[in-house]
Parts: structure tokens; C-alpha cells; sequence
């Protein structure tokens, strides 16, 4: 019976290929009519991910992909209907199925209901871990998904169409609108980059490079990150805009406003829920986009493949995390060993700083939603095909999500873990300070040289022109009889005038350049005093 029922699925399928051949350069009606046929067979629905909709839907990863508008004059070569996603190759015809999928026309408020991140929201605010990530080639969209037309076109605040916001700022609101005015209520804030698998802070002016540790509580962590307390939406809104302003981005063929690094804005939430308090977390994870230098043709090939080599990681891991997932299921029927469980059970999170950061969304105690931007009009086929395959393995992921409450051990330890932050802070600031009093020091003693030598040359300048004035006066008492006869050695005394007045030309630059570097120095120690004093 499940092969006759495998024969006639793939009957329907021929079918709908060969109508599919005869308008290929279908219209709009067109293709909802060849969606209305498919809905009636449920073609979109493979075999081979059956068995993901019965895993609990509280475990896995929820998985969407959202279809960006073209950019290119072409004919699409793919499609999003309910759930299912259809792709079109040059001989084949490929579906795919998600939890959602939201085509070209699907608008952010759209999305957002749509994706459930409401739902994750809600979790998050009852205690547990949530992320949300973006996922997909260079010039999918994911940056405008995630946070907006503000930070995918450098748009002015001002200026930002409510409607244009992305899934950040309208989780904050979210979370924001939930609480209320509700008392002893904290919200931290912290944004951070992965550039070159290193990790920087977006909301500190220093671009140090930042450790990554681990510990048995909080997993992977970044110490030195900087946390901001914000008490309203306009705080929390303002964190995000000052990160995505600061992110590196870069210009290329595909995109002309590309980000060049991975960004993760983390929200935590501690407030009190039904007598408990609990602490929450929200992270949004825009992921910088896969390229091929011979298509963008970037001019920063150590970027390009540094996001290359960590993208690759991270499907690294997913792979791992989904053959895991496969072969539990499969000893749970019955029909695998322990042994396979083992070999299967060693995940590389090590490989890249991005997978270590990750760990809790895939594969972690964390919620997870994953959405898979994809642009429809993108010639390589291949590209978008390895996309939606990359989002089908995440959804064989399963997490085992943890509900965290806040204990007054919890609240002293934050308070400890604070205390040493600031005390790092003030240790480097001290540090910074005597430095800048150093190199103070330094260039009052270059200006006090600077000053004696100018002393020195007037002193001397003023003792020349004096004895050229007392040559002048015993020249004047030298009789008009003899002007014939000194004719010769008055032309050479003209001349050794003109050489005098060449020295006195060549001093007097000299005291000028000496004057001007003395006035630059003046105003050197004027800034630094001035910075010292802040």
C-alpha cells in the first residue's frame, strides 16, 4: 500500500511537471491555479519529513522561509504557498515543506504573526531562553527582516515607516506592551558582532577584540560584553540603533549595502510571574550572508571567506545536530544501536566562535526560530536549493528548552558579576588616564624646548639686525670723494648684505615652522587636558 501510494504521489508529480513545462512563464493566476491543483493531492509534503511533524512541536525549531521581493528581471524560480515552498531547477521540480513560508507579498506585521514569534515571547517572559535567526544568501533580505528598513538602508529614525519594522523592535514592543507598567521590572540590553570569529562589542567605542568563555551554568558567554539597563521601549529601540549603526557593512555586486559580520541583540528579562521571578531571554541573530567572490566580486576576500568559514560550521553542526536527532529516533523505534549514539553525539560547536555562541539555539536549552530568506529571482539555482536544505536539516534539531528562575544566590551572583565588571571598566579607565598624563607630560617638556629655541633664535635675531644697524652708521660717515675708488668693494659689500638678508629669510622660516609646530602642540595639550579632564 505505501508504495502504490508512493507511485501515485510521483504521478501527480509528472503531471504537474509536464503542465508546469507547458506554462512556464506562468502569470500570477497561473501559478495560484497550479498551488489550487497541488492542494488537492498534498504534493508538497516528501517522505523523507514525515517523521519531523510528529516530534514534539515544543522541542523543535520551528522553521520558515520567507521569499523577498525580486530584484532581478527574471522569471521567479520559486514559490511559497501555506507552508510549502516549490523550486524550480532547469529539468527538475523540487518542493519543500516548513512549518510557514510567506511569499513575496507577505508584509512585517504579516510575518510576525505568522512566524509565532509571539508565542516565543511568551515563553521568553515566562523564564525560558528564545532565539531568532536569520539564515540565507548574500541580498536575501535578512538584515530587512530582522531589524528593518532602518538598519538594511541606513534610513533616518525619523524616517522609518512604522509598517517597515522588522521582527526586533517589534519583539521589544511586544514584550514591552506584555509587562506594562509593571514594578521591579529589568531589561538588559547587549549587541555584539562575530567579524573574522572574533567578537566585538557594538556599543563600545573601543574595537577590542573580546574573549569567549564557558562555564557549567551559562555555556558559552562573552564577559567583557557590555550590558545596558533600559526602563522603555525608546531605550531599548535606541540600544539596537546605535549596534546596527556601528555593525561593519560593505558594498559589493549582490548587495550594496552587504553586513559583513553576525550580530546578536540579547534582551534579558527578570521580573516577578505568578509570585516567581524568573528571567528571561531574547536573542535575535542576524547572520551575515554566504557569497561567491566571483559573483559579488568583494574587494575584502579575507571577510568573505571568513563569514564563508564560519557559515560553514554552523552547517557543520546542523548536520551533526540532525543525524543526532535522526538516530535517536530511529533507537527509539527500535531499529538503532547505542553505539551509533555515541558516535553521533560529539558536536563541533568548537569549529568557529559563531557555533559557540549558538550553542543554546541549536541543539541547546533554548526556544528557536529559524527563518530562511531566499530571493526567488536568483539565477543560482543551486545556491537556493542548498538554502532550503540547510532550514529542512535544522528542523530535525530538537532543544531541550529550560525555564530559569531568579533565586537571591542568582541576584548576589549577578550583583558580584556587575561589581567586577565596572571594576574592570575603572581599571582601564585609570590605566587610559595615566597614559594621557604621560604623554601630557611629554609634550609640555617639547613644548617648554620648543619655546627656549625660539627664545634663543629671537635673542640671536635681535643681536644681528643691532649690528647691522651700527655697519650702516659707520658707512654713512665714509666720504662721497671716495665713492670711485670703493666701487669695487661696496658692489662686494652689497653682496655680503644679500647673503646676511639669505640667513636672516632661511631663521626666520625656521622660527615660523618652530612657531606653527609650537601653536599645533599648544592645541595638542589643550585636547588632551580636555580628555583627561572627562
Amino acid at each position: 500500500l505505501l508504495r502504490l501510494l508512493r507511485l501515485l504521489r510521483l504521478f501527480e508529480l509528472l503531471s504537474f511537471f509536464f503542465w508546469f513545462e507547458a506554462f512556464g512563464s506562468a502569470s500570477a493566476p497561473q501559478t495560484e491555479l497550479a498551488w489550487g491543483c497541488l492542494s488537492h493531492v498534498a504534493l508538497l509534503r516528501p517522505y523523507e519529513n514525515e517523521s519531523i511533524m510528529s516530534l514534539a512541536d515544543s522541542d523543535c525549531i520551528r522553521v520558515g522561509v520567507r521569499l523577498r521581493p525580486p530584484v532581478r528581471r527574471s522569471v521567479p524560480k520559486c514559490w511559497a504557498k501555506a507552508a510549502d515552498v516549490l523550486l524550480r531547477g532547469e529539468n527538475t521540480l523540487k518542493s519543500f515543506s516548513f512549518d510557514f513560508a510567506c511569499g513575496t507579498g507577505t508584509s512585517q506585521e504579516q510575518l510576525f504573526q505568522s512566524c509565532g514569534l509571539p508565542e516565543l515571547l511568551e515563553a521568553a517572559l515566562d523564564g525560558f531562553s528564545v532565539s531568532v535567526l536569520a539564515y540565507g544568501p548574500t541580498g536575501a533580505g535578512k538584515t530587512y527582516t530582522m531589524s528593518g528598513m532602518e538598519a538594511a538602508s541606513g534610513a533616518a529614525a525619523a524616517s522609518l515607516d512604522p509598517q517597515e519594522e522588522g521582527l526586533l523592535p517589534r519583539g521589544v514592543r511586544y514584550l514591552m506592551e506584555r509587562l506594562g507598567e509593571q514594578n521591579r521590572c529589568v531589561f538588559r540590553c547587549s549587541y555584539l558582532e562575530v567579524f573574522n570569529d572574533q567578537v566585538f562589542d557594538l556599543l563600545t567605542v573601543t574595537k577590542k577584540a573580546l574573549p569567549v568563555r564557558e562555564s557549567q551554568g551559562k555555556g558559552f558567554f562573552v564577559p567583557e560584553l557590555l550590558e545596558i539597563e533600559c526602563y522603555s521601549l525608546q531605550d531599548v529601540l535606541a540600544v539596537a540603533r546605535e549596534g546596527a549603526h556601528n555593525r561593519r557593512k560593505a558594498a559589493h555586486e549582490l548587495n550594496k549595502d552587504s553586513s559583513r559580520s553576525h550580530s546578536i541583540f540579547s534582551v534579558t528579562i527578570e521580573h516577578e510571574r505568578n509570585g516567581t521571578k524568573v528571567g528571561g531571554k531574547a536573542c535575535f541573530v542576524d547572520l551575515a550572508g554566504s557569497e561567491r567572490i566571483k559573483e559579488s566580486k568583494s574587494a575584502d576576500v579575507e571577510t568573505v571567506c571568513g563569514i564563508n568559514r564560519s557559515l560553514f560550521a554552523l552547517g557543520k553542526v546542523i548536520s551533526a545536530l540532525g543525524d543526532r536527532a535522526l538516530i535517536e529516533a530511529a533507537i527509539a523505534a527500535g531499529e538503532g544501536s547505542r553505539e551509533d549514539f555515541v558516535n553521533a553525539s560529539w558536536i563541533p560547536y568548537r569549529d568557529s566562535t559563531l557555533t559557540m555562541l549558538l550553542k543554546d539555539a541549536l541543539g541547546g536549552s533554548a526556544k528557536a526560530l529559524m527563518i530562511a530568506c531566499v530571493d526567488p529571482s536568483n539565477p543560482n539555482v543551486h545556491e537556493v536549493e542548498s538554502t532550503l536544505g540547510y532550514a529542512l536539516r535544522v528542523r530535525d534539531i530538537t532543544n531541550a528548552p529550560v525555564r530559569r528562575t531568579v533565586s537571591a544566590a542568582d541576584e548576589l551572583d549577578g550583583a558580584r558579576e556587575m561589581n567586577q565588571q565596572l571594576q574592570r571598566d575603572l581599571d582601564r579607565c585609570v590605566a587610559e588616564r595615566e597614559a594621557l598624563r604621560h604623554r601630557v607630560a611629554e609634550l609640555e617638556r617639547q613644548v617648554a624646548q620648543l619655546q627656549s629655541d625660539v627664545h634663543e633664535d629671537s635673542r640671536h635675531n635681535r643681536n644681528q639686525e643691532e649690528g647691522r644697524d651700527g655697519d650702516d652708521r659707520d658707512s654713512q660717515d665714509v666720504g662721497n670723494n671716495t665713492e670711485a675708488e670703493h666701487e669695487g668693494p661696496e658692489h662686494d659689500d652689497h653682496d655680503d648684505d644679500d647673503d646676511e638678508d639669505d640667513d636672516t629669510w632661511t631663521e626666520d622660516s625656521e622660527m615660523l615652522q618652530l612657531q606653527e609646530e609650537l601653536r599645533a602642540k599648544s592645541e595638542k595639550i589643550i585636547e588632551l587636558d580636555r580628555i583627561v579632564q572627562e
